[in-house]
């Protein structure tokens, strides 16, 4: 139990930190895509307040937490549509259909979540799903274009391999627990979810990472 305390505190302080780091940049010429990035930092936070602050202080019911941590994961997922959207590819109405595919999907399992046949856990994993996807298909694109850009001081590059590792990392163990047995799935549970967190700490790590790189190209605005 200990160590999943300790994920989620040290969670919820990379995430404090891509949020003051965001707000450094905050003056910085900037693609149009990091309006998301930042959004995404602030649901993070949410997600983070939401299962420390109400689900352990204030006490509130699983069901109602569920569906605040449900809500704020939807709009994170919007916020990787839109960033995954700014994305210039060569098949444009793919990427669309794609969007539109995974939000839909997404809408699914929070319906079958309110009616009890699916878990909180298929939430994460349609998003873990969503992040693994988006970022190959990111990668296949960047590896079409030649010559390759300087990728360290790239920050999208940096935003997608944040959303790569979570999904690489995550999905597995997402995957894996439908087939735990009953009767160990409470220790194997907390285990999870603590491994869970910890591919969303790389995940914050990659986007202050881009944030970073602001300042080797882009000019200050005063």
């Amino acid at each position: 139990m200990w160590y999943l305390k300790l994920t989620v505190a040290a969670g919820t302080f990379i995430i404090l930190i891509a949020f003051f780091t965001a707000l450094f940049f905050y003056k910085y010429d900037k693609e149009k895509y990091f309006t998301y990035v930042f959004l995404f930092i602030i649901l993070g936070g949410l997600v983070s307040i939401n299962s420390i602050f109400f689900s352990n202080i204030l006490k509130v019911p699983n069901v109602l937490s569920h569906f605040i941590q449900i809500t704020f994961l939807f709009f994170q997922l919007v916020c990787l549509c839109l960033i995954f959207n700014t994305v210039k590819f060569n098949f444009t109405k793919y990427k669309l259909v794609l969007i539109i595919f995974s939000l839909v999907v997404f809408l699914i399992v929070w319906l079958l979540i309110s009616l009890s046949i699916l878990s909180l856990y298929d939430v994460y994993m349609v998003f873990s799903i969503c992040s693994l996807l988006f970022s190959l298909i990111y990668y296949r694109n960047l590896l079409s274009i030649k010559p390759v850009d300087n990728l360290k001081i790239k920050p999208l590059f940096w935003v997608f391999t944040g959303f790569f590792f979570h999904g690489a990392l995550s999905f597995p163990v997402l995957l894996l627990i439908r087939f735990i047995p009953r009767h160990i799935f409470f220790e194997i549970n907390l285990s999870a979810f603590s491994f869970t967190n910890i591919s969303l700490m790389i995940l914050y790590l990659f986007l202050i990472k881009a944030y970073l790189c602001l300042k080797y190209h882009l000019p200050k605005i005063y």
